[in-house]
């Protein structure tokens, strides 16, 4: 369940993902995000973008989205109206437990980010022989 939580000025928000807080910044990145019994599921709107437009880092407890969108530019051509969002995006948050990056998955279809996050299983307490 994704809370919103606005304390800063408007175009700035403070936003708790899994009841955690996170970043954000001005601009706006809408994110869903979902909980299975094996993973967490996050998908973020980035419409207009590449693959290569869009950097995913995943730790252990964090995950940060950036994306990067430059001006259009045509030879010979000024500006007369300019209202898609560029330059860069950046979120990041925590997650509620531990998930194993290295089998993380992203994939970007029409515009959207999709995230599968592999939660991490805990391992089976051990008994010790005292030596």
């Amino acid at each position: 369940m994704l809370t919103l939580g606005c304390t800063l000025p408007p175009r700035v928000a403070t936003v708790r993902v899994f009841n955690r807080p996170s970043a954000e910044t001005a601009r706006p990145m809408p994110l869903e995000a979902m909980e299975t019994p094996e993973a967490f599921v996050l998908f973020a709107e980035l419409p207009g973008l590449t693959r290569e437009d869009i950097e995913v880092q995943v730790e252990r407890e964090e995950v940060r989205i950036r994306a990067q969108r430059e001006p259009s530019v045509l030879a010979d051509a000024k500006p007369l109206l300019s209202e898609r969002l560029r330059g860069p995006w950046v979120r990041r948050f925590a997650l509620p437990q531990a998930v194993a990056p290295e089998r993380a998955e992203a994939r970007y279809t029409n515009g959207v980010l999709e995230l599968r996050l592999p939660k991490m299983q805990a391992e089976p307490s051990r008994r010790l022989t005292v030596n």
